[in-house]
């Protein structure tokens, strides 16, 4: 499970430099950057700011679409989150109200739902099941080209 976007980057329209950051997903989404890497770290930026609006907004965050472009790669703990958001909010539960149920702070449950902030696993299986649902997770070998060389 990962949350897995995509953004399409193209050089800014007439002449200007740098490169324009857009999104299918995400059609509120605009944002650039001047080389390709700012390009790259704006479109992620993007992408995270406009899912942490949409959980305060208490809207259902879309699943990744299939359009062409760069895939961002936000994790498995924001597909986590995104999931919780989108399961509370289909259910009617304010952010508020997890919080309540959570049992700590308004803080620590606006925090559990935040994908700006790292939250602990059993902390997202306990709001998973104050909800009536349970957490699963799978493990996947990693294609050739991406792996990760153990040090």
């Amino acid at each position: 499970m990962h949350a897995r976007y995509t953004v399409q980057i193209n050089p800014q329209p007439d002449n200007y430099p740098g490169y324009l950051i857009t999104s299918q997903d995400f059609p509120v989404l605009t944002s650039d950057g001047e080389t390709w890497e700012e390009a790259l770290q704006m479109a992620r930026h993007g992408v995270l700011a406009t899912i942490e609006w949409m959980i305060e907004d208490d809207e259902i965050v879309p699943t990744p679409g299939n359009a062409p472009g760069v895939e961002i790669d936000l994790g498995s703990l924001v597909a986590v989150k995104i999931a919780l958001n989108n399961l509370r909010v289909a259910q009617g539960i304010s952010r508020g109200k997890l919080s309540e149920r959570l049992g700590g702070s308004a803080t620590q449950g606006y925090r559990t739902l935040s994908v700006l902030h790292h939250s602990r696993m059993d902390m997202m299986d306990r709001a998973f099941a104050l909800l009536g649902h349970r957490l699963d997770l799978f493990v996947e070998p990693m294609p050739q080209s991406t792996r990760v060389a153990a040090e």
